[in-house]
């Protein structure tokens, strides 16, 4: 068997409310990006959450969701198909109240 460490994975806790953080950075390579998974792990509380595309210096390319409530205790899956991100590209998150959020992602840079 063949272990590919172009895998890679992210993941981060919104600890801060009303402000952007970085959830990855496709450096060295160009990436794919197969999953990204927004956990509510407030049992009685919603969020809402912002996913965006950004290039190197932080502006907004695109938002992948916008003020999305997630449900108290509820997780969302955002990736129905696998998305581009180019070389020194980032993915950021932002919430609206902080501690509810937990955001992981997953996916493979383009080495070939």
């Amino acid at each position: 068997y063949k272990e590919d460490t172009a895998y890679w994975g992210a993941q981060v806790d919104m600890t801060s409310a009303e402000t952007m953080t970085d959830l990855y950075t496709s450096s060295s390579y160009p990436s794919v990006v197969q999953s990204i998974l927004l956990a509510n792990d407030d049992g009685a509380n919603d969020v809402k959450a912002r996913v965006a595309w950004t290039d190197g210096s932080n502006n907004i390319q695109s938002y992948l969701c916008y003020d999305m409530v997630i449900p108290a205790d509820a997780t969302v899956e955002l990736c129905e198909k696998p998305k581009y991100l180019a070389t020194g590209y980032k993915l950021r998150a932002y919430v609206n109240q902080a501690d509810r959020l937990e955001i992981t992602a997953s996916g493979k840079q383009i080495t070939s």
